[in-house]
């Protein structure tokens, strides 16, 4: 099932303008995957946040289907949501989403000094759009109000206290929850967590992903060689990245349908670098 919870804009003005964020729920299915006449208990909701920051879980009740989620799926109501400015919940916009995905991009090995000031200038353009496209109310866009917009939807579940699972950026957000409201708290689980030190948040903790995103490459390409009787890139990690980079080459100058370029296949490897189970065996 689905629906919305409100919740203030402003916490400092509780009775000022409100703003809805969507809640997706799967009841808590009671089967016992050993005993088809025992019935397990409830729990209660398990809520997921996956991180982000800006991703939507309004998927995760789906997740219960999976063969290895179905013990939890039995126990708890799986709830997803997406936060505020996401999806459906009082959604931002800092540009027209035609063109933050326009293509061709490039992505060049050795980035030149022009090449790092451009991409500055078009980070901060997409400052700019957010506040001129969302107005003052951006600032009330907050891991903060995210944690209290977490409890409203504890106390709107009917929860006594609150069970949480968080990935990346949802450990963050579920420290933070943790902090503000520590007797709302009944088990948390977090996966891939976030260094919350004032001094890594956020740039010295960007900078470190790009360390293991390092190492996941280098997983990746190991991988690709293991199986080159399917993808035929070479049969060892040296050989996969001499292929990668003459395609890189290739779409930097002849982008396929005028629209994938080098940035586009970095992408697309940072998307599946994230977890094992997007590499197809």
């Amino acid at each position: 099932s689905s629906g919305t919870v409100t919740v203030p804009l402003d916490y400092a003005q509780p009775d000022g303008k409100k703003i809805k964020l969507t809640v997706s729920r799967a009841g808590a299915t009671g089967k016992d995957l050993r005993n088809s006449k025992h019935k397990v208990p409830r729990q209660g909701s398990l809520v997921y946040n996956p991180g982000g920051p800006g991703a939507s879980g309004m998927y995760f009740p789906l997740i219960g289907f999976l063969p290895e989620w179905k013990r939890i799926a039995a126990a708890y109501d799986l709830v997803g949501y997406a936060p505020r400015g996401v999806d459906r919940s009082a959604p931002l916009s800092c540009e027209d989403p035609k063109r933050f995905l326009k293509g061709p991009a490039q992505s060049p090995t050795n980035p030149s000094e022009t090449y790092k000031k451009e991409r500055i200038a078009e980070a901060q353009a997409y400052a700019r759009g957010c506040l001129k496209r969302s107005g003052q109310g951006i600032r009330h866009y907050t891991s903060l109000n995210n944690a209290r917009d977490l409890d409203v939807l504890r106390a709107a579940l009917g929860e006594r206290k609150l069970t949480f699972m968080g990935a990346s950026y949802g450990t963050y957000f579920g420290a933070l929850y943790a902090t503000l409201f520590p007797s709302h708290v009944r088990r948390m689980v977090f996966d891939s967590a976030v260094n919350p030190a004032p001094r890594q948040i956020w740039y010295r903790n960007n900078l470190d992903q790009s360390v293991a995103f390092e190492a996941r490459w280098a997983d990746f390409r190991a991988w690709i060689a293991r199986h080159d009787k399917e993808y035929a890139l070479g049969t060892t990690p040296e050989a996969v990245l001499h292929n990668y980079e003459k395609a890189r080459a290739r779409l930097a100058a002849a982008p396929a349908g005028g629209k994938v370029g080098p940035r586009q296949l970095q992408g697309a490897f940072l998307a599946a670098g994230y977890f094992d189970a997007y590499w197809p065996q």
